[in-house]
């Protein structure tokens, strides 16, 4: 079934998976003007016949379901090599869909995470990134660019590197809110529920000030200013929470290597604190 029912088609783009990526892009694809088939990702008898016409399928799946899904797309008829073939699987390169008849194969990651109710301008902003053949590539760029994103190519050998570092700005933020929610907890709070609510005004006033200043800009407290004192408090309030502490130390050795305020002798100092233990 076709979402676009209101405007001139402009390009026809199929959908494939009905997730949050899924709903999300079809439906701001609908928006921007094109007629989008919402393709389940299940094998169907249905799905060769919602492909055809499309200039683009894009496989909005699981990361470790891409080949399965195409291999049945493909044996159903539903790629006949007359679409672009994109996936938006930021782990994985292009080639992952070499296997499949297509016109072009890319791949088409949105930088974002997508919430169960995210509104009409999910991808406003969002850089896509993009990765694949010239074919593949020109159809991710138009996708990205009709929902509001900015593409950005990447070679297939830096994908690795952008994979991970999204993982660690977004996965290890929530982890780290987790392990401050745990603390205020064992401090006295009644549950992490109140505990993240009573972070949430730091962490969102830090998260500005590291994207507008920059992150060494932004560092405050006790490492950022060379105080062993509270430091070393921290680490004995800490020794009954083996995992926060061995956290806390971590993070406390790459605090101490960004902050701009350090002077040398106090950056050793810090770093010593941080690897003693006791």
């Amino acid at each position: 079934m076709s979402l676009h029912t209101t405007t001139m088609l402009r390009w026809r783009v199929a959908v494939v998976g009905r997730g949050r990526l899924g709903t999300a892009l079809a439906e701001a694809l609908d928006r921007a003007g094109n007629e989008v088939m919402v393709v389940p990702g299940y094998p169907s008898p249905n799905r060769a016949a919602m492909t055809v016409g499309c200039a683009a399928v894009v496989l909005a799946v699981r990361d470790d379901a891409i080949e399965a899904c195409g291999r049945a797309l493909a044996e159903e008829g539903a790629l006949d090599g007359t679409h672009a073939l994109l996936h938006c699987a930021g782990s994985r390169p292009a080639e992952t869909l070499a296997g499949f008849p297509a016109e072009g194969r890319a791949l088409c990651h949105p930088l974002t995470s997508i919430a169960p109710d995210a509104g009409p301008d999910v991808f406003s902003g969002v850089t896509f990134a993009i990765q694949g053949d010239a074919a593949g590539r020109m159809h991710a760029e138009r996708i990205a660019r009709a929902v509001g994103g900015v593409p950005v190519v990447l070679d297939r050998a830096g994908l690795p590197l952008y994979h991970a570092g999204a993982v660690m700005a977004s996965n290890y933020l929530a982890v780290l809110l987790a392990a401050g929610a745990r603390l205020l907890v064992a401090a006295g709070f009644p549950d992490e529920a109140v505990a993240r609510r009573a972070l949430g005004p730091l962490v969102r006033a830090t998260l500005d000030n590291a994207l507008h200043l920059g992150p060494a800009a932004a560092l405050t407290g006790p490492i950022a200013r060379g105080d062993l004192e509270t430091v070393s408090l921290h680490l004995g309030a800490m020794q009954g929470l083996p995992d926060l502490d061995a956290l806390y130390r971590v993070l406390g050795e790459a605090t101490s290597v960004l902050a701009p305020a350090l002077d040398r002798e106090a950056r050793s100092a810090l770093l010593a604190q941080l690897k003693r233990r006791t």
